[in-house]
């Protein structure tokens, strides 16, 4: 399976387990939490807004459903992100916590715009959706410092160093970030930065839920994982014509750039 296609995989699975998620609880995962709790009708509208990702996520799996799919729920995700999301960093720019959901919910943007990127304009906009991509990475990783304890919380006990392992990933999306948003070996940067979510998602996350399959902040953990996962591999893909070295392409170009899986 070609990596954009995993990528795409992976993210629509996400979403939809989110819509799930979101339904059963009649509340907001942790990405879209960002709702005010004092609102009206926040039960009603967090079931719609579950079974609007269910229903696009899973329309994200099929090919004659996933452009129209993935172009919803990319919309969907973009309008939160800027009605709540950019209030919140402009408001609170010292509140790491709010850089890091803004973050995370833009390489989830950032995801849906390079899959439906394609054609010579496609080309265009798949550099600033890496822009964009590298951008977000140091936010996330810089909640690895700023909420250290947390962070090392994370660490699976059979693992030595809790701290070293918590500041060296948040240091690699940092690194992972830079490397891609100034060109410094772009292809290897994104796919290992795709390699370790992936890894933190079998390794941590699926154990979790083994463990505490009815504990819903360990479905919230996996969910968020899982669409950034699936996110750092379609940015990955969209490097395939890149040189793992120092060179760089006159064009690279995402696959399934102009036809989606």
């Amino acid at each position: 399976m070609r990596v954009t296609r995993l990528g795409q995989l992976i993210l629509g699975l996400g979403f939809a387990g989110v819509g799930v998620l979101s339904l059963v609880t009649a509340d907001f995962t942790l990405l879209w939490m960002l709702y005010p709790a004092w609102e009206p009708w926040r039960e009603a509208i967090a079931d719609a807004s579950g079974a609007l990702l269910l229903i696009g996520g899973l329309g994200m799996l099929l090919p004659r459903t996933a452009r129209a799919a993935t172009l919803v729920i990319t919309v969907n995700v973009l309008l939160w992100l800027v009605v709540f999301g950019l209030p919140g960093v402009v408001t609170q720019p010292g509140n790491e916590l709010m850089w890091l959901k803004f973050g995370q919910n833009l390489m989830l943007v950032t995801a849906g715009w390079t899959l439906l990127a394609g054609s010579d304009a496609g080309a265009r906009n798949l550099r600033v959706a890496r822009v964009v991509y590298g951008l977000a990475l140091p936010m996330v990783g810089l909640s690895h410092f700023v909420y250290i304890k947390a962070a090392v919380s994370f660490v699976p006990a059979r693992l030595p160093f809790h701290a070293g392992f918590a500041c060296l990933t948040g240091a690699a999306h940092i690194a992972a970030g830079l490397a891609i948003l100034f060109g410094i070996l772009p292809r290897l940067a994104a796919t290992a930065e795709a390699a370790m979510i992936t890894l933190f998602l079998l390794m941590v996350s699926v154990p979790d839920i083994v463990a505490g399959p009815v504990t819903r902040l360990l479905w919230v953990r996996l969910l968020i994982t899982a669409t950034c996962a699936g996110a750092a591999w379609v940015i990955a893909g969209s490097l395939k014509g890149a040189a793992w070295g120092l060179a760089r392409p006159k064009t690279p170009r995402a696959e399934g750039s102009t036809r989606m899986a």
